[in-house]
Protein backbone atom coordinates (compact mmCIF):
# COMPACT_ATOMS: atom_id res chain seq x y z
CA UNK A 1 0.00 0.00 0.00
CA UNK A 2 1.56 3.58 -1.12
CA UNK A 3 -0.19 6.10 0.57
CA UNK A 4 -0.43 9.99 1.14
CA UNK A 5 -2.84 12.24 2.70
CA UNK A 6 -4.81 12.76 -0.45
CA UNK A 7 -4.35 9.52 -2.68
CA UNK A 8 -3.26 5.95 -2.30
CA UNK A 9 -2.36 3.39 -4.94
CA UNK A 10 -2.50 -0.86 -4.08
CA UNK A 11 -0.14 -3.09 -5.27
CA UNK A 12 0.23 -7.00 -5.57
CA UNK A 13 4.18 -8.60 -5.92
CA UNK A 14 4.17 -11.98 -6.68
CA UNK A 15 6.79 -14.37 -7.97
CA UNK A 16 9.28 -10.95 -8.17
CA UNK A 17 6.66 -9.38 -10.22
CA UNK A 18 4.51 -6.10 -9.33
CA UNK A 19 1.06 -5.23 -10.43
CA UNK A 20 -1.08 -1.99 -9.69
CA UNK A 21 -4.24 -2.96 -8.66
CA UNK A 22 -6.29 0.12 -8.19
CA UNK A 23 -5.75 3.69 -6.88
CA UNK A 24 -7.82 6.06 -4.37
CA UNK A 25 -7.61 9.68 -4.60
CA UNK A 26 -9.78 11.88 -2.68
CA UNK A 27 -10.29 15.23 -4.37
CA UNK A 28 -10.96 18.64 -2.77
CA UNK A 29 -8.70 18.12 0.62
CA UNK A 30 -8.00 21.75 2.05
CA UNK A 31 -4.56 22.43 1.98
CA UNK A 32 -2.58 24.41 4.24
CA UNK A 33 -3.21 28.35 4.53
CA UNK A 34 -0.13 30.69 5.17
CA UNK A 35 -2.72 33.48 5.62
CA UNK A 36 -1.94 36.00 9.18
CA UNK A 37 -3.82 38.78 11.15
CA UNK A 38 -7.42 37.58 11.36
CA UNK A 39 -7.02 34.62 10.30
CA UNK A 40 -5.00 33.02 12.28
CA UNK A 41 -7.20 33.16 14.82
CA UNK A 42 -9.37 30.17 13.33
CA UNK A 43 -5.85 28.82 12.22
CA UNK A 44 -6.52 25.80 15.20
CA UNK A 45 -10.42 24.97 13.75
CA UNK A 46 -9.46 25.39 10.28
CA UNK A 47 -6.66 22.38 11.24
CA UNK A 48 -8.95 20.50 12.47
CA UNK A 49 -11.30 20.96 9.19
CA UNK A 50 -8.37 19.65 7.51
CA UNK A 51 -7.10 16.84 9.64
CA UNK A 52 -11.17 15.40 9.08
CA UNK A 53 -11.17 15.61 5.41
CA UNK A 54 -7.53 13.81 5.58
CA UNK A 55 -9.09 10.92 7.75
CA UNK A 56 -12.14 10.24 5.67
CA UNK A 57 -9.99 10.01 3.12
CA UNK A 58 -7.43 7.24 4.81
CA UNK A 59 -10.59 5.59 6.42
CA UNK A 60 -11.71 5.33 2.67
CA UNK A 61 -8.10 3.73 1.86
CA UNK A 62 -8.44 1.67 4.74
CA UNK A 63 -11.80 -0.24 3.85
CA UNK A 64 -10.76 -0.54 0.21
CA UNK A 65 -7.47 -2.01 1.31
CA UNK A 66 -9.35 -4.85 3.92
CA UNK A 67 -11.94 -5.23 0.85
CA UNK A 68 -9.03 -6.05 -1.57
CA UNK A 69 -7.19 -8.32 0.90
CA UNK A 70 -10.67 -9.84 1.89
CA UNK A 71 -10.96 -10.95 -1.85
CA UNK A 72 -7.50 -12.25 -2.72
CA UNK A 73 -4.71 -14.08 -0.27
CA UNK A 74 -2.57 -11.29 0.55
CA UNK A 75 0.37 -12.77 3.24
CA UNK A 76 2.50 -9.83 4.10
CA UNK A 77 1.91 -6.03 3.62
CA UNK A 78 4.35 -3.44 3.16
CA UNK A 79 2.97 0.34 3.64
CA UNK A 80 4.73 3.11 1.63
CA UNK A 81 4.70 6.93 2.08
CA UNK A 82 5.40 9.86 4.65
CA UNK A 83 6.20 9.03 7.88
CA UNK A 84 2.85 10.18 9.17
CA UNK A 85 0.91 9.46 5.93
CA UNK A 86 1.61 5.48 6.84
CA UNK A 87 1.73 5.87 10.68
CA UNK A 88 -1.60 7.17 10.69
CA UNK A 89 -2.81 4.06 8.78
CA UNK A 90 -0.82 1.88 10.50
CA UNK A 91 -3.37 3.44 13.42
CA UNK A 92 -6.58 2.27 11.47
CA UNK A 93 -6.32 -1.37 10.65
CA UNK A 94 -7.79 -4.16 11.73
CA UNK A 95 -5.45 -6.33 14.01
CA UNK A 96 -6.03 -9.15 11.52
CA UNK A 97 -4.71 -6.94 8.78
CA UNK A 98 -2.28 -5.16 10.62
CA UNK A 99 -0.62 -8.31 11.65
CA UNK A 100 0.57 -8.95 8.07
CA UNK A 101 2.95 -5.82 7.81
CA UNK A 102 5.82 -6.71 7.45
CA UNK A 103 7.71 -3.68 7.01
CA UNK A 104 7.57 0.52 5.72
CA UNK A 105 9.16 1.87 2.99
CA UNK A 106 9.40 5.56 1.98
CA UNK A 107 8.28 5.18 -1.43
CA UNK A 108 7.28 8.79 -3.82
CA UNK A 109 3.49 8.51 -4.33
CA UNK A 110 4.47 9.11 -8.36
CA UNK A 111 6.92 5.68 -8.53
CA UNK A 112 6.09 3.82 -11.44
CA UNK A 113 5.72 0.07 -10.38
CA UNK A 114 9.29 -1.18 -11.10
CA UNK A 115 10.27 1.66 -8.80
CA UNK A 116 8.28 0.68 -6.02
CA UNK A 117 9.51 -3.24 -6.27
CA UNK A 118 12.71 -2.41 -5.92
CA UNK A 119 12.07 -0.55 -2.63
CA UNK A 120 10.13 -3.66 -1.04
CA UNK A 121 12.01 -5.99 -2.48
CA UNK A 122 14.70 -5.62 0.32
CA UNK A 123 11.86 -5.79 3.31
CA UNK A 124 10.56 -8.94 1.43
CA UNK A 125 14.10 -10.65 1.51
CA UNK A 126 14.73 -9.85 4.69
CA UNK A 127 11.41 -10.85 6.25
CA UNK A 128 11.61 -14.45 4.21
CA UNK A 129 15.18 -14.78 5.61
CA UNK A 130 13.97 -14.78 9.19
CA UNK A 131 10.83 -16.71 9.01
CA UNK A 132 13.81 -19.11 7.10
CA UNK A 133 15.98 -19.28 10.09
CA UNK A 134 13.04 -20.03 12.32
CA UNK A 135 11.61 -22.56 10.56
CA UNK A 136 14.94 -24.49 10.18
CA UNK A 137 15.10 -23.70 14.21
CA UNK A 138 12.09 -24.92 14.71
CA UNK A 139 12.61 -28.11 12.44
CA UNK A 140 15.85 -29.32 14.52
CA UNK A 141 14.44 -28.40 17.77
CA UNK A 142 11.61 -31.10 17.02
CA UNK A 143 14.04 -33.16 15.38
CA UNK A 144 16.33 -33.74 18.39
CA UNK A 145 13.20 -34.30 20.53
CA UNK A 146 12.02 -36.62 18.63
CA UNK A 147 8.43 -34.53 18.06
CA UNK A 148 7.13 -35.36 14.78
CA UNK A 149 10.10 -33.94 12.86
CA UNK A 150 12.97 -35.94 11.06
CA UNK A 151 16.72 -34.67 9.60
CA UNK A 152 18.29 -35.99 6.66
CA UNK A 153 17.98 -37.78 3.59
CA UNK A 154 17.65 -41.15 4.61
CA UNK A 155 14.80 -40.68 7.25
CA UNK A 156 13.21 -38.10 5.13
CA UNK A 157 12.81 -40.97 2.40
CA UNK A 158 11.58 -43.49 5.07
CA UNK A 159 9.20 -41.15 6.31
CA UNK A 160 7.67 -40.04 2.69
CA UNK A 161 7.22 -44.11 2.08
CA UNK A 162 4.85 -44.20 5.15
CA UNK A 163 3.59 -40.97 3.89
CA UNK A 164 3.94 -39.10 6.90
CA UNK A 165 5.21 -35.99 5.64
CA UNK A 166 3.49 -32.72 6.58
CA UNK A 167 6.39 -30.24 5.18
CA UNK A 168 9.74 -31.01 3.41
CA UNK A 169 11.94 -28.56 3.93
CA UNK A 170 15.15 -28.58 1.80
CA UNK A 171 18.80 -26.47 1.01
CA UNK A 172 18.80 -24.63 -2.18
CA UNK A 173 20.46 -26.27 -4.48
CA UNK A 174 21.34 -29.37 -2.36
CA UNK A 175 21.93 -32.44 -4.19
CA UNK A 176 21.81 -36.28 -3.56
CA UNK A 177 22.24 -39.74 -4.87
CA UNK A 178 20.01 -42.93 -4.27
CA UNK A 179 18.13 -45.53 -5.74
CA UNK A 180 15.06 -45.45 -7.80
CA UNK A 181 12.69 -48.60 -8.85
CA UNK A 182 12.06 -48.69 -12.31
CA UNK A 183 8.25 -50.22 -12.03
CA UNK A 184 6.57 -48.92 -8.53
CA UNK A 185 8.78 -45.68 -7.90
CA UNK A 186 9.76 -47.24 -5.04
CA UNK A 187 12.59 -44.91 -4.26
CA UNK A 188 15.57 -45.67 -1.21
CA UNK A 189 19.31 -44.37 -0.17
CA UNK A 190 20.21 -47.81 0.73
CA UNK A 191 21.44 -50.18 -2.12
CA UNK A 192 19.40 -52.75 -2.72
CA UNK A 193 19.33 -55.41 -5.62
CA UNK A 194 15.69 -55.57 -6.32
CA UNK A 195 12.41 -53.60 -5.16
CA UNK A 196 11.38 -54.89 -2.09
CA UNK A 197 8.24 -54.24 -2.79
CA UNK A 198 7.87 -55.14 -6.96
CA UNK A 199 10.77 -57.01 -7.07
CA UNK A 200 11.55 -54.44 -9.59
CA UNK A 201 15.04 -52.74 -10.98
CA UNK A 202 16.44 -50.74 -8.98
CA UNK A 203 18.31 -47.71 -10.53
CA UNK A 204 21.02 -45.68 -9.22
CA UNK A 205 19.96 -41.85 -9.82
CA UNK A 206 21.76 -38.53 -8.95
CA UNK A 207 18.86 -36.52 -8.37
CA UNK A 208 16.87 -38.11 -5.27
CA UNK A 209 16.33 -34.77 -4.04
CA UNK A 210 14.32 -34.20 -6.71
CA UNK A 211 12.16 -37.39 -6.43
CA UNK A 212 11.84 -36.79 -3.00
CA UNK A 213 10.26 -33.46 -3.68
CA UNK A 214 8.02 -34.92 -6.03
CA UNK A 215 6.84 -38.03 -3.99
CA UNK A 216 6.28 -34.89 -1.14
CA UNK A 217 4.12 -32.69 -3.85
CA UNK A 218 1.98 -36.30 -4.54
CA UNK A 219 1.35 -37.12 -1.09
CA UNK A 220 -0.20 -33.50 -0.74
CA UNK A 221 2.68 -32.53 1.53
CA UNK A 222 4.36 -28.59 1.62
CA UNK A 223 7.73 -28.06 0.24
CA UNK A 224 9.68 -25.60 1.31
CA UNK A 225 13.50 -24.52 -0.19
CA UNK A 226 15.42 -22.57 2.14
CA UNK A 227 18.66 -20.00 1.06
CA UNK A 228 22.05 -20.27 2.34
CA UNK A 229 21.27 -21.83 5.58
CA UNK A 230 24.26 -23.55 7.62
CA UNK A 231 22.66 -24.65 10.47
CA UNK A 232 20.20 -27.12 8.19
CA UNK A 233 23.41 -28.01 6.03
CA UNK A 234 25.23 -28.80 8.84
CA UNK A 235 21.80 -31.12 9.59
CA UNK A 236 21.90 -32.88 6.34
CA UNK A 237 20.41 -30.30 4.08
CA UNK A 238 16.92 -31.71 4.25
CA UNK A 239 14.11 -32.34 6.77
CA UNK A 240 10.21 -32.84 7.57
CA UNK A 241 8.10 -32.18 9.91
CA UNK A 242 5.80 -35.17 10.07
CA UNK A 243 2.05 -35.58 10.12
CA UNK A 244 2.06 -38.23 13.15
Amino acid sequence: LLVAKESARIFMVHLGEIVEYGEVHTADIPGKHKKGGWFALSQNHYERHIDYHVGMHLKDVVNKLESFIGGEYIGRLIIGGSDEAVSMVKGMLHKTISDKIIGTAKVEMFAKPDEVLKKVEPIVSAYEKKKEEETVDVLIAKALKNENAVLGLDSVINALQEQRVMKLILVKDYKASGYNCNLCAHISVQKVDSCPFCNGKIEAVDYMVDLAGQRAIQQDALVEVVHDSKKLIDAGGIGAFLRF
